[in-house]
């Protein structure tokens, strides 16, 4: 069985989802850096603002997830 990578999470818990976030961001901004280098037109400040918001909600709603976990002991399915 193969097993995604995890990151922790300041609970200390392991995170596929964290571990997927990071890596989006980290991509979003060599893309930014590499455009410079290259000389290619870099983002638009709207482009890099949606991509950073669209990992930025993904982040929210795990953390709200967890929360409503912690608060209402809900169950939701396990991925791993």
């Amino acid at each position: 069985m193969v097993r995604a990578p995890t990151l922790r999470d300041s609970r200390g818990n392991k995170s596929v989802s964290l571990f997927l976030i990071m890596g989006g961001f980290m991509v979003i901004v060599g893309q930014v850096i590499a455009n410079y280098w290259l000389g290619k037109d870099p983002f638009s400040i709207a482009e890099f603002a949606g991509a950073v918001a669209l990992l930025v909600g993904a982040l929210q709603t795990r953390e709200w997830k967890q929360k409503d976990i912690e608060a209402n002991n809900v169950k939701y399915p396990e991925f791993d």
